[in-house]
């Protein structure tokens, strides 16, 4: 019986070992709610987007340590990069001089169209290849490397920053794996570039077509 208790205690210790909150636990919940900003952004659930964001950059302001809310201003950045025209990053150039991560700032560097050669070593792996490829000038390595960046959010900053020298096959790569996602948001703004880059009206009259039809479904 004494046997059997012991074990039970036993037993008890492990699992409140087990389930014991992290001391860093409001940087897992940011990090989480982030990537469910990311999701409801691209697919257009623009309400959800927005408390999500709201509740992941309370959640990254709890410490001193400024990096977790620098990232949560590049990923919001990098994200609206993705899909428009934006270049430009006001909530993180605020607190910039406050930052003292490498990795970061080079991360910033890269979705401003400012990353040098120097700086490639700093970014996330998926990247280095592709910029390698971009500060060279070899578009054609470019786009094919682009075609094989994960996760698809990468492949989508990726597409935004290569601009005007995409390529069709590219762009439908994107497309694609934004449709897997059911990133509506992403699909929309890249079947637009895949419109402008079209050179036959048929085709053309096709993309718009279902430009059209998936605005007019809310």
């Amino acid at each position: 019986m004494i046997r059997v208790l012991f074990l039970a205690i036993l037993v008890l210790i492990f699992n409140a070992c087990s389930f014991k909150t992290p001391q860093n636990d409001w940087q897992y919940k940011s990090s989480s709610i982030f990537d469910s900003y990311v999701k409801n952004y691209l697919a257009s659930n623009e309400l959800l987007a927005k408390s999500d964001l709201k509740r992941a950059t309370r959640q990254a302001s709890m410490g001193a340590n400024i990096t977790p809310l620098a990232k949560i201003y590049l990923g919001e950045c990098a994200l609206k990069i993705s899909i428009s025209k934006e270049t430009s990053c006001p909530k993180y150039k605020k607190i910039r001089t406050l930052v003292e991560n490498k990795s970061t700032d080079a991360y910033y560097l890269l979705i401003t169209d400012k990353i040098s050669l120097e700086r490639v070593d700093y970014l996330p792996k998926q990247y280095q290849t592709f910029v390698k490829a971009m500060l060279k000038k070899d578009f054609i390595v470019a786009n094919k490397t682009l075609q094989n960046i994960e996760p698809t959010t990468s492949k989508l900053l990726a597409g935004a920053l290569l601009k005007k020298n995409i390529n069709k096959k590219s762009i439908q790569n994107i497309i694609d794996d934004a449709t897997f996602n059911g990133y509506k948001k992403a699909v929309l703004f890249w079947l637009k570039q895949l419109e402008e880059k079209s050179t036959q009206e048929e085709e053309k009259k096709k993309v718009l077509q279902k430009i059209e039809l998936l605005k007019s479904i809310k």
